[in-house]
Order: structure tokens, then sequence, then C-alpha cells
């Protein structure tokens, strides 16, 4: 691409394919030294912000790490996180079982749930946006969409995955991801009849299932009470927080462990905030856990269909 391009990648940078285009933003994977990672670049700055600060403030399973970010010498600015070679979520429809797919999901669950806690939004929840990783390992990318609990930006996200509070101009919650969430688990479940416009001709004034064509009683037994609670229209009567959805799927679909960890950790300052932002940030999550917090994760195979406490 030429230089004189706003879109064409910082020096030391190596492009080796385009994997997604559209006006003003492009996302490529590239050699960088040394080794394959992913560079999304935007002529503006609201996408490449979003990812960073996410990804500037959380690191861990289930999360591409950050490894390098800055401006673009035409304006706007790139970031740079590490390249995951893994399945889109997507791409296992079909492919694996339900139960496969549900425990998959919850797996997603426990990292949006990281998100949560630490008080973001992503956004933009879909299978189009996970990569399936070694030991059936989610990964979630693309946190361009992504916000601050409490944020009004503008409405943005994908067809069937964007809650009916967005569309009503209300402020982005958890409950927002979790409405995400039960679409992404029942589009791998079964296909949806009704394709986007038609479903937004009839969403929300009728329940998702119907919009959407989905056949409920048709869906595993597990997934149906869950799904409808997720895609509840009123976010009052939807689970808070992703949290849930972990901790329901593993319940039914085999065991979870407890166990307690450090707060999230601030792997790099966050970008807007000053040295008195930064600190007051730190202390929210401190508080929060009272120096700890409590998270669902899968134990090891064979203490499978156990609960307890690490």
């Amino acid at each position: 691409m030429s230089r004189t391009d706003p879109l064409h990648l910082p020096p030391g940078y190596q492009e080796l394919a385009v994997l997604t285009q559209r006006p003003g933003v492009r996302v490529v994977r590239a050699l960088w030294e040394g080794r394959e990672v992913a560079v999304r670049i935007e002529a503006g700055l609201s996408e490449v912000r979003a990812e960073l600060e996410v990804l500037a403030a959380l690191e861990g399973d289930g999360l591409a790490r950050l490894v390098d970010h800055g401006a673009l010498p035409g304006g706007g600015g790139y970031v740079t996180t590490e390249w995951i070679s893994g399945v889109p979520l997507a791409d296992l429809r079909g492919q694996r079982t339900d139960r496969e797919l549900g425990r998959i999901v919850a797996r997603l669950a426990l990292a949006v749930g990281r998100l949560h806690r630490a008080g973001f939004v992503h956004g933009d929840l879909k299978a189009e946006n996970v990569l399936v990783v070694e030991g059936d390992q989610p990964v979630l990318l693309d946190f361009g969409l992504a916000g601050r609990v409490g944020d009004q930006g503008p409405v943005r996200g994908s067809y069937f995955h964007l809650a009916p509070e967005r569309l009503l101009g209300h402020a982005i919650d958890s409950r927002c991801d979790v409405f995400a969430l039960g679409v992404t688990l029942a589009a791998l479940l079964a296909p949806f009849a009704a394709d986007a416009r038609s479903f937004h001709g009839r969403f929300p004034a009728e329940p998702f299932a119907v919009a959407a064509g989905l056949d409920l009683p048709a869906l595993p037994e597990w997934s149906r009470d869950l799904i409808a609670s997720a895609t509840d229209r009123d976010p009052a009567r939807r689970p808070h927080d992703a949290d849930w959805i972990a901790e329901t799927l593993a319940g039914r679909l085999g065991g979870l462990r407890r166990r307690r960890v450090a707060p999230p950790r601030l792997a790099w300052p966050p970008l807007s905030a000053g040295r008195e932002d930064f600190v007051r940030a730190r202390a929210r999550h401190l508080r929060a856990g009272h120096q700890q917090l409590e998270v669902w994760t899968f134990p090891d195979s064979e203490e499978a269909g156990r609960v307890g406490r690490a």
C-alpha cells in the first residue's frame, strides 16, 4: 500500500494479508520484530482507542495480548496484538456436539466476565469475533466497539446481537453483552429462520426467539431457559453479567471450581488516565474484590463434575 495512504502500516511492519477492510479501518496480518501479529489500522481513533483501553487494562486467558500501538504519520493510529492461530467459533457450527459448543460458550463467558468486572462492555460479541485454540479455549477479539459501563455513544453493533435497549439509545452495561452471548449460543445450536431485515421488522416488539424464527423447543433442554433469559427484551429481567452464563452452563454441562485470584491486572496504564486516575482505577479493582476476586474456571479433566472452592 502506498505510503501516502493514511492506512499504511507503520515502519517495521511487513503486511502478509488483509483480514478485514472497510472505510477508514483495515485489519491485517503482518510480521513485526520477527513474529506474526494482527494490526488494526484506523484513519480516525475511536476504534483503536476502544481496543487499546481494554487490552491495556487486561490480559490473560481468553483475551488477545497487546504488543504495540502508536500514531500513524498521516494521522490516525494503530494497535497490534499477538497473532492467534485458531478456528473461528462460527466455523464450528455443525462440526461439534451441542454440549461441546455449550462448554466453549461457558469459557467465553468467563473471559467476558473479566471484562465486566473491570468495567468494560465488549459491544460486538458474536461467534465471528471469537477464535477457538487448543483445548477448546475461546479467545475474544475485536474490541473496536468496546466501551465503559455507562457510556452512551452512537448505536453500533451486529444484526441480531444488538441489545434492544441500545436501539433506544440507552447507555451500555454488562447486560448488553449478556444479550449477545445468548444470541451467540442460540446461533451455534440452531439456524435462525429470519433474515436481518425481517428480524428488525419484528424485534423488539416480539420476543427475540419469535422475531428470529428460533424454535426454542427444538434446542437442547439445557439451553432453552438460559437463552430465553439472556435474550429477554427487558434488561431488568436479564442476568446481570456473563459470570451467570458461565456458571449456569458449566453446572449443566460439566463441573467448575471456584478459586480466588488477584484482581484484573492493569497491564498498561489506561491511555486516557493520568497518575491520579490510574491510582483511582486500581483502587476500585481492589475494593471491589477485597484484595481478591472470585472467578469460575474449568477444572482439569479428572476433576470434572466437582464443584467446590480451590
